[in-house]
């Protein structure tokens, strides 16, 4: 409990240097627009939802799951999304759309943090950071300059670009994502409709981009950037 009590005093701070920023005109946001949140935990939803409130943003939309995320369509927003919610084979809304995405959790592990930043975020806070660590970058973020927290910066400096998540193919994902809810080779086949042994080469082929050489890693080696881990 003392560690979500940090985790939401975090995270009112953000909202604190949000309004500073959208008062700026950062984030291509006025109070005209819609701030855009992905939150499934209620008191921490609502939390931020009475912040944003509080500070004259009535047009708050908050959403509990990225599917009805999706079917929304607002341009010139700020999205505050909770990685656990975004599911693998999605890009974040970004910047060529005229909004902004900050990903926001815990345990972004080293390769997943430029599967990320491929994937449209232009900011990455582990809440295990101060929000501090980010705050002064936000009026300028972009893809080109993406701000990122403290124990994020840390890992993208010593991580090899070349392994990682988002090395890795769509159908390589979904592989990956039936082997580490414990389905075997020969079940991940059956579902996917390929030989066993194609699937073994495509297994192969995640852990060598992936830089792992066992099982019992690929739920590490994939962080939270692996969403839905629900049959």
């Amino acid at each position: 409990m003392s560690r979500f009590i940090v985790h939401l005093s975090h995270s009112l701070c953000a909202i604190k240097y949000f309004k500073e920023c959208i008062c700026k005109g950062a984030f291509l946001i006025n109070s005209t627009n819609t701030i855009v949140i992905l939150e499934n935990r209620p008191v921490l939803r609502a939390a931020l939802i009475e912040e944003f409130k509080k500070i004259g943003y009535d047009d708050v939309t908050s959403y509990s799951s990225y599917g009805d995320l999706s079917n929304s369509d607002s341009l010139n927003s700020f999205y505050f999304l909770a990685a656990h919610l975004v599911p693998l084979d999605v890009s974040v809304p970004s910047f060529h759309k005229r909004a902004i995405s900050v990903v926001y959790g815990e345990n972004f592990s080293s390769n997943c943090v430029h599967w990320w930043l491929e994937r449209g975020a232009v900011g990455i806070w582990d809440l295990k950071d101060s929000f501090e660590d980010i705050q002064n970058g936000l009026v300028a973020a972009n893809p080109a300059k993406p701000v990122l927290s403290r124990g994020i910066e840390k890992t993208l400096s010593t991580i090899d670009p070349n392994v990682g998540m988002h090395r890795l193919s769509k159908r390589e994902l979904q592989v990956a994502k039936l082997l580490v809810l414990g389905n075997s080779t020969r079940e991940v086949s059956k579902q996917l409709g390929v030989t066993e042994g194609t699937i073994k080469n495509q297994r192969k082929s995640v852990y060598r981009k992936l830089g792992i050489v066992r099982a019992s890693q690929l739920l590490h080696a994939m962080g939270n950037g692996f969403a839905h881990l629900q049959k």
